[in-house]
């Protein structure tokens, strides 16, 4: 039934700015947005608001946008601080302004929607992608749902239930609390891109982030005492414009040389003064046989007296398994990385000659490049996940960090061999200024009793998900092979067609499952392909967020907009399902979403140089908890709770020289038995 609605002035301004959005996506004139802007602002003045940038980004600008009679007119950046080279300020990049046309988007997901010819159990599968769409209310949507999970884990089980949360290994998600509730559900890992760092690294030893990966580099400020900068498969200026990019820029205004390994000059090369001949022009997807031909390099021209170029103190003090003599225990000293490097026993040799085949960079210049990395005393090689984004990449960190060892450009000022992933809040260190949620684990709810997943040791290789889901069979760990019958695939905020390998077997393994639902904001290539699909709000229209901008910053935003049209929040979502199907709501949630903000801004903590401990960041008065009608204790901090929400942002002031410079192990390298790494031997395991 056609549906008929008045159009309020709030109502056509609204409107008039998603169109704005949408023309200005497409580059179409929008005079006559502005104009509609300009005459909001003459009706009402207006005020700035703090809102969130989307939080796995490298650049971690911060935003601010203008709001005139709830609409968005303009957008601003950080402007709390006077910017200096100590303490820049965190301002947006091209791509944080342009949030707002994100948001305000023609592609947003409206309504929730049921494919036409669906039925329980698939009804027409084949149609997925091309058939028609009917508008349902959220009531009918829910109990859609609610009764396809209820009976898909019935018939087959909650094995069969397939969803990779965005914090996969996680108890803490919204849906993924609710699907625990339910008997648990199947999730994935990622042996490619930062997935390669998290499991190769823990595996190898490389010390843990806050977020459990391997990814690390030395302060930005550290890379001031580098001779040599190579940024390996790392653009910043596209891909963490911002900070990350200033600080590089610092760099070369210093004098400092940088070498670019990618397949394109790119941006960063050009900006930072790189030369052409010292562009590595790699193969996408072979950085691991250039990084072999370049260890080959070292070990046939290395003279310990002539020409030194291995560090073989550093092998020999800080790695296991690099050559015969140093293997772990019950392994086979044939299945040492010395040997399969020269060849021993394959009698194929990972000569320069044998990389470039590959790698497409000619013999001579692999081996310039190993030698200028050996024969400089401090080196950064600063890497982006790009490289690992390929299938089996987990064995890439192995090599690249092996060969920062062989240099010993590791653990050291100046020294670094690392990937920063993208993940501006995961590197550099201790973080100096951070909230509640940020306090021992990554979870938006820090008050909330953890849902264990009943199967959470169950999880599939995000590479052969889609042969996983087609051929019901996948690898639970080297040689064993696994029965799994998936039939629900459950995408919160997760698109996988367009994100992971294999598109079309992709859409085969979407037809080939009982049931798929996803909820997103935008019509995305999984949406497409879906059963059902769930609007969600972006974090514009939510009550608020925290998070850590770099180490030296934490974020607080605010709502700008009420949610356009009907959609709803993850955690609205995750306990209406979870009253669908009889289970108790607190569990997913046990309070208001304005008290969960509360108790994040009142645990944020900020380092105390005098205490060389965390102190409370914000002074609360009892007054201010009344009138918000939250739960909670006055406290004295470094800055009133009013004035923190009104920034958004708060910087800890750094200093040339102070503390609180971070180099990557400095502590294993100072004395390896006090520090150990987290492998068996405690070294950092070199085994291929």
């Amino acid at each position: 039934m056609e549906k008929k609605f008045n159009l309020t002035r709030r109502d056509f301004l609204k409107w008039t700015s998603v169109a704005a959005g949408a023309t200005a996506a497409s580059g179409i004139d929008t005079e006559v947005f502005a104009e509609t802007a300009k005459g909001a602002k003459a009706a009402t003045e207006g005020e700035w608001i703090p809102v969130a940038c989307w939080a796995d980004c490298g650049s971690k600008g911060f935003n601010k946008v203008y709001v005139v009679d709830g609409v968005i007119t303009q957008g601003g950046t950080d402007d709390t601080i006077p910017d200096s080279p100590e303490n820049p300020q965190l301002r947006a990049c091209a791509k944080g302004r342009a949030q707002r046309q994100r948001i305000l988007g023609a592609d947003r997901l409206k309504y929730p929607m049921i494919r036409k010819n669906w039925a329980p159990g698939g009804g027409k599968k084949e149609l997925r992608g091309r058939d028609e769409w009917v508008r349902i209310s959220w009531d009918k949507a829910l109990e859609i749902l609610a009764s396809e999970v209820k009976r898909i884990s019935g018939k087959y089980g909650n094995t069969a239930i397939y969803s990779p949360t965005p914090a996969t290994a996680s108890v803490y998600t919204e849906v993924a609390r609710t699907l625990s509730l339910a008997g648990g559900f199947v999730s994935d890992w990622g042996p490619c891109s930062s997935g390669a760092w998290t499991d190769t690294g823990r595996s190898i030893g490389l010390p843990m982030s806050r977020l459990g990966t391997g990814e690390d580099i030395n302060d930005y400020n550290d890379f001031m005492n580098s001779d040599l900068v190579v940024l390996w498969s790392y653009n910043p200026a596209w891909s963490k414009s911002g900070i990350p990019m200033y600080k590089l820029l610092k760099v070369k205004n210093a004098g400092k040389k940088f070498i670019c390994v990618d397949p394109f000059f790119n941006t960063s090369a050009s900006t930072l003064g790189v030369k052409p001949e010292d562009w590595y022009p790699c193969r996408p997807g072979t950085d691991h046989a250039l990084v072999l031909g370049m260890m080959h390099t070292l070990l046939t021209e290395d003279d310990p007296k002539k020409n030194p170029l291995v560090r073989w103190d550093y092998l020999d003090k800080y790695t296991i398994g690099f050559d015969k003599d140093h293997m772990p225990a019950g392994a086979d000293p044939k299945d040492n990385l010395k040997d399969y490097i020269l060849g021993t026993y394959d009698k194929e040799p990972k000569t320069a000659e044998w990389a470039a085949k590959i790698c497409g960079i000619h013999p001579d210049k692999i081996k310039q490049l190993a030698r200028e990395i050996a024969k400089t005393k401090n080196v950064g090689i600063l890497m982006a996940s790009s490289a690992a984004r390929i299938n089996n990449a987990d064995s890439y960190p192995q090599a690249i960090m092996t060969f920062g060892f062989m240099t010993g450009h590791i653990g050291t000022t100046g020294n670094c061999v690392g990937s920063d992933g993208g993940h501006g809040w995961l590197v550099e260190g201790k973080q100096l200024v951070t909230g509640g949620t940020w306090i021992g684990r990554p979870t938006n709810f820090p008050d909330v009793a953890p849902v264990p997943n009943p199967i959470a040791h169950i999880r599939v290789n995000r590479m052969e998900i889609w042969d996983a889901i087609l051929n019901k069979k996948y690898t639970a760990g080297k040689g064993n092979m696994q029965d799994i019958n998936l039939q629900m695939i459950y995408l919160t905020k997760v698109e996988r067609i367009g994100q992971t390998p294999g598109a079309v077997k992709a859409i085969q393994a979407f037809r080939a499952v009982e049931f798929v639902v996803c909820q997103d904001l935008y019509l995305n290539s999984s949406c497409k392909f879906a059963d059902l699909v769930l609007p969600v709000t972006s974090l514009w229209e939510r009550v608020g967020n925290m998070a850590p901008g770099y180490k030296d910053s934490l974020l607080w935003t605010s709502k700008a907009m009420e949610p356009l049209f009907e959609a709803r929040d993850d955690v609205w979502i995750a306990k209406e399902l979870a009253r669908k199907m009889g289970f108790d709501t607190t569990r997913v949630q046990p309070y208001p979403m304005e008290q969960d903000m509360f108790n994040q801004v009142a645990k944020a903590r900020v380092w105390d140089d005098a205490k060389n401990d965390y102190v409370p960041l914000v002074s609360i008065t009892q007054s201010y908890i009344n009138k918000m009608g939250v739960n909670g204790q006055p406290q004295s901090g470094k800055i009133g709770i009013e004035e923190f929400k009104q920034k958004g942002i708060y910087h800890y002031t750094r200093k040339k020289g102070d503390q609180h410079n971070h180099v990557v192990m400095e502590d294993f390298i100072k004395d390896p038995e006090k520090n150990r790494l987290p492998s068996e031997s405690g070294k950092i395991r070199d085994l291929l």
